[in-house]
């Protein structure tokens, strides 16, 4: 189906398993340089959650954002494809992997200008960095130590259309 085009089984660990019913299974797609990561997961021991492979694996340690439940939970994907917990909500033995969305390595990315005051937060979270994909433009990185407001500007390749908004972790 066109909605599964692509889509690879992604390697569950620490006994988690697929939510199944209309959820299906967890999996990972890799299109245009872009590695995507979908599914619901549940009943597993908090902490290691999966692994992608190498082909899906980012230049340094991502933080997203994801689903519990009525709650957010912070979720780490390392450079090695390891999909960890890390804090946030745990209710009802489940977490959801969608929203994971990166361009692995470090091709074709570039530093994002950053404002009032916010820095890099370095070591292994690396630089803030832009990568502009098929008309995709994907956003990384952790920032510290600025003014709150604006951030950041994105260059006017990567712009969109209208204000959007979007859900971040600050933790």
């Amino acid at each position: 189906s066109p909605g599964s085009q692509g889509q690879s089984a992604l390697q569950l660990a620490n006994r988690w398993r697929a939510y199944g019913g209309s959820y299906g299974s967890p999996t990972y797609t890799l299109k245009s340089s872009i590695c995507v990561v979908t599914g619901l997961i549940k009943s597993g021991s908090w902490g290691h959650l999966a692994t992608l492979p190498s082909q899906c694996r980012p230049s340094k340690k991502l933080i997203f954002n994801l689903n519990n439940h009525a709650k957010t939970s912070r979720v780490d994907v390392e450079t090695n494809g390891k999909i960890s917990f890390i804090a946030g909500g745990r209710d009802h033995s489940w977490i959801s992997l969608s929203g994971i969305t990166f361009s692995p390595g470090s091709q074709g990315q570039s530093a994002l200008p950053l404002a009032n005051g916010w820095r890099a937060y370095g070591g292994s979270y690396g630089s803030p960095m832009f990568t502009l994909k098929s008309g995709i433009c994907v956003v990384t990185g952790l920032i510290k130590s600025g003014s709150w407001g604006h951030l950041a500007t994105l260059p006017s390749q990567c712009r969109p259309s209208k204000r959007l908004i979007f859900n971040l972790n600050n933790h």
